[in-house]
């Protein structure tokens, strides 16, 4: 019969419709759980549409007597009633596909920030800096998408975890700077030179690297009444020079935290950055006391060569090793000494 044929296309609409109403009663249950707290705000107005598409769907505007009145949908308009679901559907999967962009969005931001703190700052800095501008460019790509000022909370909690990350790597690298400097500053080629008009000019050559190790103690053998010319023992480059390009390198590490200007488009969290500095400030002073400490000691090694650097100004040498050296004793004793002092200058 027509009637139950009828029937049954009906139960096979309404069946559809129930269960496409139960997968969005499912999603706007769970809903909470789906969407980041930070991100609330970037899908505003997907959530308002599907609240709407929820709340006023099931009403209409009708004429009857002159007058428009809200007609509530009933189940027995199934016209209306599958207009409803189909608005109701599209609301949801509109939600669903932003949502899902943006938490994919937010978890490979995620692993990033774990991958950016396997990189030393100090020795890798190029690298470091690369896998943070691909941060830069997911929160940039997700800001343009959505209405100026939804997404300042969510890039707000990522300049945060990033600046964590800056901040152990920072201060990590301020501790091994003097270690670990750059190639065109820790590894510089001296040369120790020694002057004097009787003796002309001996030059050591030697590469240098820049250490506060323990320098031995070396004694000083001195002949002062044969010395007639004076002589001068000093570095090329000069320590000035050296001290000024070593603090130029440094002043570049520790003046990075001034150089970020957070994540986003606009790049409000520049703050949050610049704060890492004022808290490594205990750190800073360490640094820079060690480097004072390091050119004092690299001024000492040049002390210590004086006396032997002395003998450059004698003008008769032979005179003086046979005046001073007089015995078998003297002669064992000295030349000793001079072995001694050969090793010390391959040390340099």
């Amino acid at each position: 019969p027509s009637k139950i044929q009828q029937a049954a296309a009906d139960g096979e609409r309404y069946y559809r419709y129930g269960v496409t109403l139960k997968k969005t009663a499912l999603f706007f249950n769970t809903l909470e759980t789906h969407v980041l707290e930070t991100q609330r705000p970037i899908l505003l107005d997907a959530l308002v549409a599907f609240e709407d598409a929820v709340d006023r769907g099931r009403r209409w505007k009708s004429s009857s007597g002159g007058r428009e009145k809200d007609v509530v949908m009933e189940w027995s308009t199934p016209a209306e009633c599958g207009r409803y679901v189909a608005r109701l559907d599209r609301a949801a999967a509109t939600l669903s596909r932003e949502n899902r962009a943006l938490r994919r969005a937010h978890f490979t931001i995620g692993s990033k920030i774990v991958t950016l703190a396997d990189f030393d700052l100090l020795m890798h800095r190029a690298a470091w800096k690369g896998q943070f501008q691909e941060i830069q460019a997911t929160t940039c790509d997700i800001e343009r998408q959505f209405p100026t000022g939804r997404a300042t909370k969510w890039i707000h909690h990522w300049n945060k975890q990033v600046a964590k990350v800056f901040e152990a790597a920072y201060c990590l690298g301020l501790q091994t700077l003097k270690d670990h400097f750059p190639e065109n500053v820790a590894r510089v080629e001296l040369h120790l030179l020694f002057t004097g008009d009787g003796g002309g000019k001996i030059e050591a050559k030697r590469q240098t690297e820049l250490h506060d190790s323990e320098e031995e103690n070396v004694d000083q053998h001195r002949a002062a009444s044969s010395l007639t010319d004076e002589v001068v023992v000093y570095f090329r480059p000069s320590l000035e020079e050296l001290r000024s390009a070593y603090y130029r390198e440094l002043k570049k590490f520790v003046a990075m935290p001034t150089a970020f200007k957070g994540l986003g488009v606009i790049g409000e969290g520049a703050g949050v950055y610049r704060a890492v500095a004022w808290k490594a400030t205990k750190v800073l002073t360490q640094v820079y006391q060690k480097v004072e400490n390091l050119f004092t000691r690299l001024s000492e090694v040049a002390q210590s060569y004086e006396g032997s650097a002395a003998f450059c100004g004698v003008a008769d040498l032979e005179r003086v090793v046979e005046a001073s050296v007089s015995t078998s004793l003297r002669y064992t004793t000295n030349f000793r000494a001079i072995k001694a002092k050969r090793k010390d200058v391959r040390k340099l």
